[in-house]
């Protein structure tokens, strides 16, 4: 059984934890030093995962004073349900690597805290489990793999009652991490694959570029089937706006723009980079979100200025979740939403006023 969050957990993450940077050393520390190489690390030579961060810092604020703006309003609405700020926890694994409860805890904190969470599909947990931690865990990540699994995986996300398909675009293969294989870092499996021991399943993960049945996917393929289920479906892992364009002629109801936190492939370019591009090329037609590279509450106004309708964070996420479970993770978006309302209320918008026109190069 999960820890639930008490009043108590709640009160002694908030009194560890004033800042982002002291969540991260807390993590840091709680990790052995193979488990930190795999979730900070990158792909190659990990070019991406730096230029995601810094791609932020070369962005400056505009403020305007005496705006006139008498409080700060950050709830936000996404595919029809609304949250306390336009902020989601993305899916990341092995989840049970970083904490005994997993997405458990994430379902919870998010509960606690009005946001969102997007469970991962190799979870520590099955999905039905991650959901009855919290409603907060709406949306189901899906990678595209045999069809017949997948159908499967999306019925039971049907009948959990998830809200949305999360669709994983830029993973036919793992990328090379040479951080992990440097250190020959291996896991438990089980802690990916919860989902597929259930009765009736495969019995374990598929495991990733293990041949055709993920290179051979098209659009068409994608849409093919997900059109047969009852629920909207995202694509994960847009950098361009051909793909943009791609994703919404073939049905997706929201694009993200993602480069997988710069651990598929390198050498791309950070995804606040090209969040314009395929800002410009939705159109508005449907929701933008954004990962990969955020750190702070200021990286999420940013996000949003430029475009973004809601972004989800990964990393940081999980410090929050090694650093205290479920109130560990609680504390961090407390302390990306405390930010986020002050920056907003010193430039004098709110987030549907946000545009480009609010920041400037550096």
């Amino acid at each position: 059984m999960a820890e639930p969050l008490t009043d108590e957990s709640i009160a002694g993450a908030r009194a560890a934890f004033r800042t982002l940077e002291q969540v991260e050393r807390a993590a840091r520390r709680r990790m052995p030093a193979p488990v930190w190489d795999f979730l900070a690390g990158g792909s190659g030579a990990e070019d991406t995962l730096r230029d995601n961060t810094a791609a932020f810092d070369r962005w400056r604020f505009r403020p305007r004073a005496l705006s006139g703006m008498r409080s700060v309003g950050m709830s936000s609405e996404l595919f029809g349900k609304s949250m306390a700020a336009p902020l989601l926890v993305a899916p990341f694994a092995p989840d049970g690597l970083f904490h005994q409860d997993g997405f458990k805890a994430v379902a919870a904190a998010c509960e606690a805290a009005g946001l969102a969470a997007v469970a991962p599909s190799s979870c520590s947990f099955p999905m039905e489990e991650v959901r009855s931690a919290g409603e907060s865990a709406r949306f189901f990540q899906l990678p595209p793999t045999e069809p017949d699994v997948m159908r499967w995986l999306i019925e039971r996300a049907e009948k959990a009652g998830y809200e949305a398909l999360f669709v994983t675009v830029d993973q036919p293969v793992i990328g090379w991490r040479e951080r992990v294989r440097a250190g020959d870092f291996t896991f438990d499996q089980s802690l990916t694959g919860a989902n597929f021991a259930v009765p009736g399943g495969p019995g374990r993960a598929p495991v990733l570029g293990s041949g055709s049945r993920w290179l051979d996917w098209t659009w068409e393929t994608l849409s093919s089937l997900l059109s047969r289920s009852s629920l909207p479906f995202v694509v994960k892992g847009v950098l361009t706006a051909e793909d943009a364009r791609a994703a919404v002629r073939f049905g997706a109801a929201g694009v993200v723009v993602s480069n997988h936190g710069g651990r598929q492939l390198h050498s791309v370019p950070a995804t606040l980079r090209q969040l314009p591009e395929v800002v410009e090329a939705i159109g508005g037609s449907v929701p933008v979100l954004l990962d990969s590279g955020l750190r702070r509450g200021s990286d999420v106004v940013k996000a949003l200025a430029l475009g973004a309708d809601a972004v989800l964070i990964g990393r940081a996420a999980a410090h929050g979740l090694a650093a205290g479970g479920a109130s560990g993770l609680l504390r961090t978006l407390e302390l990306f939403m405390e930010e986020m309302t002050t920056v907003l209320a010193l430039l004098g918008r709110n987030p549907p006023q946000l545009t480009p026109e609010v920041l400037q190069p550096s």
